[in-house]
């Protein structure tokens, strides 16, 4: 939300289901639905779910929790979150939605998870019973520290969670002095590292709890969807694999998690793809499908967000997304065994530096191209449905570990990002993709 405009929607579902597409994501963003303090907003959602059903088409809710409400800080301002150097963050509108704030109020702070979570119950309970409603995606590429310039969150409730989590890790205080290198007799003496405390162990136990956190975050949002609606799947999606460099210039490496921790606790998981942006190769594409696939087994994976149109970014624009080349990346993502594959988007983006992009139904003189290619795809789904129902690639004969401590290590090894463990791994899958054709 805001966008496209409400006199779009009922061309753009008829021409979705007349491209082959049976089903539309929309984005449930917080900021947009509660306007105010428990004042809860449905109109275009309902209007939306009742075009689906009229078009046959069915409806993934993702939940955009992280874009919170405009009026959270002022009513709850010291829930602020706050960066490595003690400065308190004010949220920003993100890039592609002005509809909320992120990086927002912290939400270890009791009282911001639970508005966080109150907002998902409602919206499950609201929609659970609609009968184009197909499954919840709880977590937008596990998504939640962005728009930051510093590494976050080290307000004082996070410091709480923290010293919790090496209580349990290490027992005492003084196996944690042991393990550190220090001495405390008080667990409020104990605070974490900042980024650039190279080689310090309290810098790789702030990393191993992003982690953790970042875990008990998918946890919570499953909850709450599960509360206000027990029947329909809970996913989740990551915006790209574990193994491929998992930090942002904004944020701490493995901020958003360890996937193997907490895609077993979805119904199924995902990930985000956008080839023809990022310059991805066969072989690449092929990691990028494995390791989700990886991560989701056994349950169900999901290609969450495959690029529909050119991408845009400011000034710079993509090669061309034609239909044969974005089909080939559809079935190469069901060869691999994906369930199910959405494209970003129907319509090009319009806030922002992505506007005038990706849209599957875009203004790149391609649209119709993409769309006979897939409606080609639809034909061949229908004929051989069952089959692809069934199918499961072969199993591994091969396999590669993934320690997450080894990509911390190159972290705290003066790198301040995981680079070399995650360009480490990834050469030695790409020699095993290459190996297998």
């Amino acid at each position: 939300p805001p966008t496209p405009a409400p006199e779009n929607w009922a061309r753009d579902l008829r021409r979705m289901k007349e491209a082959g597409l049976d089903t539309v994501q929309l984005w449930a963003v917080w900021g947009w639905i509660e306007p105010e303090e428990g004042t809860f907003v449905y109109d275009d959602y309902d209007r939306l779910f009742d075009l689906a059903e009229q078009n046959d088409l069915q409806v993934v809710l993702s939940t955009i929790t992280d874009l919170q409400p405009f009026w959270l800080p002022r009513l709850y301002p010291h829930t602020g979150t706050i960066d490595e150097a003690g400065r308190t963050v004010r949220g920003t509108p993100r890039e592609e939605c002005l509809a909320g704030l992120t990086p927002g109020q912290c939400t270890d702070h009791s009282e911001i998870r639970e508005l966080s979570m109150r907002f998902m119950r409602k919206l499950a309970a609201h929609f659970r019973k609609a009968p184009a409603l197909a499954a919840w995606d709880c977590w937008n590429e596990t998504r939640w520290s962005v728009c930051c310039e510093h590494w976050v969150c080290y307000c004082p409730a996070t410091i709480r969670a923290f010293r919790d989590f090496l209580r349990r890790r290490y027992g005492s205080l003084e196996a944690l002095g042991e393990a550190w290198g220090a001495r405390w007799r008080h667990w409020e003496d104990v605070f974490p590292a900042r980024g650039r405390s190279f080689l310090n162990p309290a810098l790789l136990d702030w990393s191993r709890f992003m982690i953790h956190r970042a875990h008990e975050m998918g946890r919570w949002r499953r909850d709450a969807l599960r509360e206000g609606d027990p029947d329909h799947p809970i996913a989740a999606h990551a915006g790209g694999p574990l193994t491929h460099n998992r930090d942002q210039i904004e944020e701490a490496p493995f901020a958003r998690g360890n996937d193997f921790d907490f895609a077993p606790e979805m119904d199924a998981f995902g990930t985000s793809a956008f080839p023809a942006w990022f310059g991805f190769d066969d072989t690449s594409l092929g990691i990028w499908l494995e390791v989700t696939r990886s991560v989701a087994h056994p349950k169900p994976f999901w290609q969450s967000e495959l690029q529909g149109g050119a991408f845009n970014q400011g000034f710079r624009y993509g090669i061309a997304v034609t239909g044969a080349l974005q089909q080939y990346w559809t079935w190469l993502s069901l060869s691999r065994g994906a369930k199910a594959v959405l494209y970003w988007s129907w319509r090009d983006e319009t806030w922002g530096v992505e506007s005038g992009g990706y849209g599957m139904d875009g203004q790149d003189g391609l649209a119709e191209d993409r769309i006979a290619a897939l409606q080609e795809t639809r034909r061949q789904l229908d004929a051989h449905g069952e089959d692809l129902a069934n199918y499961h690639p072969d199993p591994a004969k091969v396999g590669v570990v993934f320690d997450s401590d080894n990509a911390l290590l190159a972290l705290v090894n003066r790198e301040r990002g995981s680079h070399a463990a995650t360009q480490g791994v990834n050469g030695c899958m790409q020699a095993l993709e290459r190996r297998q054709r």
